[in-house]
């Protein structure tokens, strides 16, 4: 390497070809960033939705329809929600909507604790 060699680990840029380099690594970090805000944008879209779909589901296990809490955390747990599962395990655990069954509230106990 030359004394007018640039290494920043990502890009060697020599300054013949310089201009190239330098743009296509901010072209890349533009791409970074338009990837980051979107991903960003999405997460935020959906967590309200799972939020509002667990906050249902709590307000149908409050007044005892538990049909309902169940039809609402499933989806919620399988798509790894930890409050989701941990409320199955209890559902499981105390046969509440469904029957009891302590392997099933073993599994989704460890499935909640693991996220």
């Amino acid at each position: 390497m030359s004394q007018f060699e640039i290494n920043t680990g990502v890009f060697t840029a020599q300054p013949e070809d310089n201009h190239c380099h330098v743009t296509r690594y901010f072209e890349f970090l533009w791409l970074l960033l338009r990837h980051f805000v979107l991903a960003s944008m999405l997460s935020l879209a959906l967590s309200s939705v799972v939020s509002q779909d667990w906050k249902k589901g709590l307000g149908a296990y409050g007044v005892g329809d538990y049909a309902t809490a169940l039809l609402e955390w499933w989806p919620l747990a399988e798509q790894g929600d930890a409050n989701a599962q941990m409320n199955l395990g209890v559902m499981f655990g105390t046969g509440k909507g469904v029957l009891q069954n302590n392997i099933m509230a073993h599994i989704w106990f460890n499935s909640a604790a693991d996220n």
